[in-house]
């Protein structure tokens, strides 16, 4: 199987420091550097949670901006990165002390350049035209709203009539996500959903997709349906139904919500029309890396 994970790729740093003295020149210890390590995080880690469930089975090609170093951390997971284009890594930096506590975060940047992002547009079209040879079983767009899902970059997922009938899954964190009407499932968090909700510039949500997943932690998600049948312009009608996570002590959530998409596009590869198990699946999927330290996979 082919999967094209596409959005916001990222690398997640995380350095481990440990300190036994405080700075002469001011009022503030002194951290020394114990290792490093580097993970995939947003939309790569996304890809590389498909890789670790789908194994030799699948082909995850990972379409983005991003520089060589993720690339090379892409290639050494498996994930196919020959799709990504770019100078320039979005990094999140983490320090963390040696109990596991985190200290402080440092972003490189908030926002793909202008440049970037127009790179990367015309590096997409030409890769994903009509003619490619590349075909994809399913399609899943991680979103961070940090640029590479330009309105040029979505309209070509959007109009390639080779992906309408299969599963695309969109992960947003967009106030309007109108842009991504037609695809087969949002996958929102609570506070994420609420924004939608309490938004009345945009078009609800659940009749813009045929379900609406709401994650909600510890206590799982909630599938959203639009009942097309019994409604109308004035009113509509949804249907909700809980599906409740084992509980587990959690060690860290970052990165769960990327887990939680991976799986929910894995399942539904393996069972197209049962969207109930993929959100089952996904839940136990997420509450199995959020035992883990740091972004992790399945």
């Amino acid at each position: 199987m082919r999967i094209l994970v596409i959005g916001d790729v990222m690398i997640d740093k995380y350095t481990y420091v440990k300190t036994s003295r405080m700075a002469p020149e001011a009022n503030m210890p002194v951290w020394d550097v114990v290792r490093e390590e580097s993970r995939l995080g947003g939309a790569a880690n996304v890809a590389n949670n498909l890789k670790a469930l789908g194994g030799e089975d699948v082909t995850v090609y990972l379409a983005g901006i991003a520089g060589t170093d993720l690339r090379e951390i892409g290639k050494a997971t498996g994930v196919n990165t020959n799709l990504c284009i770019g100078s320039e890594t979005l990094v999140k930096h983490r320090f963390v002390d040696m109990t596991g506590k985190y200290l402080f975060r440092c972003d490189n940047f908030t926002k793909f350049s202008e440049h970037e992002i127009k790179w990367f547009e015309s590096w997409f079209n030409i890769q994903l035209r009509p003619v490619s040879p590349i075909d994809f079983d399913a399609v899943v767009i991680s979103d961070y709203d940090k640029g590479t899902l330009s309105n040029a970059v979505i309209d070509v997922i959007k109009n390639d009539s080779r992906w309408m009938w299969k599963p695309v899954i969109v992960d947003s964190k967009r106030k309007d996500l109108s842009i991504f009407s037609g695809a087969q499932i949002i996958k929102l968090n609570e506070h994420e959903y609420s924004n939608q909700v309490s938004n009345g510039l945009y078009t609800n949500v659940e009749r813009l997709f045929d379900y609406c997943v709401v994650t909600k932690g510890s206590k799982g998600a909630t599938l959203l349906q639009h009942d097309k049948f019994k409604s109308s312009n004035m009113k509509y009608v949804v249907h909700a139904e809980d599906f409740h996570s084992e509980k587990v002590d959690a060690i860290d959530v970052t990165g769960c919500g990327d887990t939680h998409t991976a799986a929910m596009a894995f399942s539904l590869l393996k069972n197209p029309n049962d969207i109930r198990a993929a959100v089952k699946f996904a839940n136990a999927c997420a509450a199995n890396v959020v035992k883990k330290f740091g972004t992790s996979i399945v």
